[in-house]
């Protein structure tokens, strides 16, 4: 039988036993296609773009590339891409060894923690 990946819309060889069974190959013709796919299935339930984002780049997954993706997939492939990018500016700095933010009203400061004393 054949069956049309949900992602990128490729035509693939089926049998009838991975769909009893619940495989992968039910609905995209590779096991990266059906991450890909569990990933943005996620994304739309609950909108967590970096989460997203994260799970795909562990993958090797470029979300700036959709070249040969189907219009549905790309359109949230460019929504995480847009979300996250947006938040590159928001993004926390580590802070290096030895030191702790210390936040006063409107400022943030660096201090160090091996002299410095904590009090409320």
């Amino acid at each position: 039988m054949k069956r049309h990946c949900r992602v990128c819309g490729a035509e693939y060889e089926y049998c009838y036993s991975c769909e009893k069974v619940h495989s992968w190959r039910a609905l995209t013709d590779t096991a990266d296609h059906y991450y890909i796919l569990n990933v943005l299935m996620e994304y739309q339930g609950d909108h967590d773009a970096v989460k997203a984002y994260h799970a795909l780049s562990k993958r090797g997954v470029n979300i700036r590339e959709t070249d040969g993706l189907l219009p549905s997939v790309k359109m949230l492939m460019v929504e995480i891409a847009s979300k996250v990018k947006g938040m590159n500016g928001t993004r926390k700095k580590a802070v290096p060894a030895g030191q702790a933010v210390v936040e006063k009203k409107d400022e943030k400061q660096l201090h160090s923690t091996d002299d410095a004393e904590v009090s409320e």
